[in-house]
C-alpha cells in the first residue's frame, strides 16, 4: 500500500491503473519489436547511409499529417474526424 499512498491512487482506483500500468507495459514491448524489425527490414532493403534521410523524411511526415489533422480538429466535428480517421488508417 505505500506505493499506492507515494502514488496518491485510491483502492477503488487500483484496478484500473494496474490494467494501464499492464497496457503501457505491453505496448511498449510491441513498439521496442517493432521497431527493431522495421529497422532491420529497412537495412535489408537500403544502405546503412539512407537512414539519415529516412528520419528526416519520418519526422516532416509527422509534423505534416499532425498539422493536417490539428486543421480539421479545429473545423470538422470530432466523430466525423474519427471516422475519417479510422479508414485513412485502413487505406
Amino acid at each position: 500500500m505505500r506505493l499506492y499512498d507515494a502514488l496518491n491512487i485510491r483502492k477503488d482506483e487500483s484496478l484500473a491503473v494496474m490494467y494501464f500500468v499492464l497496457q503501457s507495459f505491453f505496448l511498449g514491448t510491441f513498439l521496442g519489436t517493432f521497431d527493431v524489425g522495421a529497422n532491420t527490414l529497412f537495412l535489408q532493403v537500403f544502405d546503412e547511409t539512407m537512414i539519415p534521410k529516412a528520419i528526416v523524411i519520418s519526422g516532416l511526415t509527422g509534423i505534416l499529417l499532425t498539422s493536417l489533422y490539428s486543421y480539421f480538429q479545429n473545423r470538422v466535428v470530432f466523430s466525423h474526424l474519427a471516422v475519417l480517421t479510422y479508414f485513412w488508417f485502413l487505406c
